[in-house]
């Protein structure tokens, strides 16, 4: 959390800037699915390939302005100079190329291969490529803040920061963060999951956290003790493996703090 009760206000007006073209992105995205030809996808995707892609470099860039504006204030907040270096990393036209096709055109193919109906296997191919495009928006803000923190030699640190209703996963996140202030070693990445709302903030220095912040704190330490106790080890879904000992234990044991909590009644 920001020092200063100004920061603090920054962020979260930046955040919902990014949410705003987020959403933004999405509903131009949806606009350009249409010119896929489920009949001809072959000969459709080229041209719903170059307009998407392009919409998709665009939102990055806009989200890095954002971002770059957010800095220049937040640190004129935070330690009284808006100067200091500011990182806009470049946006990967042939990742985000890959990302489309994977989840658009191909997706649709290989699920109807697999025997699902066309049209349903379409509909599923159009919400992935929505989700991705609004990550890859969001990205250009994120990781400009996560790129101009390392670089400034004022902090070389950066932490995340939820939406207010985060799913147990972000709460993890932004948990780990908080609990290990200062010694807590910056992540290379930044990890989301489709329609995540959270951002980054530099960090200035030790901050208490918020009451919302330490409900998070603390049903993670509940949960992580409970896996403990069963003998688990503290692990947490990623790309590689699905095994989960803490955040289905987050979701029950406190439903109502996240977006994704399981009422067991």
């Amino acid at each position: 959390m920001a020092l200063t009760r100004e920061g603090r206000a920054l962020t979260d007006r930046h955040r919902r800037g990014q949410v705003r073209l987020g959403a933004g992105a999405v509903v131009e995205s949806l606009a350009a699915w249409r010119l896929l030809d489920l009949a001809d996808l072959d000969a459709s995707t080229p041209t719903w390939l170059a307009v998407q892609v392009g919409l998709m470099r665009q939102r990055y860039a806009t989200s890095a302005d954002l971002a770059e504006r957010y800095l220049v204030d937040f640190r004129a907040a935070e330690i009284g100079t808006s100067s200091g270096v500011v990182v806009r990393p470049t946006f990967n036209e042939a990742a985000a190329t890959a990302t489309l096709l994977g989840n658009g055109p191909r997706l649709t193919k290989m699920l109807i291969g697999r025997g699902a109906d066309p049209e349903a296997a379409f509909a599923r191919a159009s919400r992935e490529v929505l989700g991705r495009t609004q990550k890859w928006a969001l990205a250009g803000g994120r990781q400009t803040v996560m790129a101009s923190a390392r670089a400034n030699p004022r902090t070389r640190r950066w932490r995340r920061v939820s939406d207010g209703s985060p799913c147990a996963f972000c709460a993890m996140l932004v948990s780990r963060s908080l609990v290990r202030a200062g010694t807590y070693r910056t992540p290379p990445d930044f990890k989301t999951h489709l329609k995540c709302g959270c951002t980054a903030e530099e960090e200035y220095g030790p901050t208490t956290p918020t009451d919302l912040e330490r409900s998070w704190i603390d049903a993670y330490d509940t949960a992580a003790g409970q896996a403990l106790a069963a003998g688990q080890p503290l692990v947490a879904p990623n790309r590689r493996s699905k095994r989960d000992t803490v955040l289905w234990r987050m979701r029950r044991n406190s439903p109502d703090l996240f977006s994704d909590g399981v009422h067991l009644h």
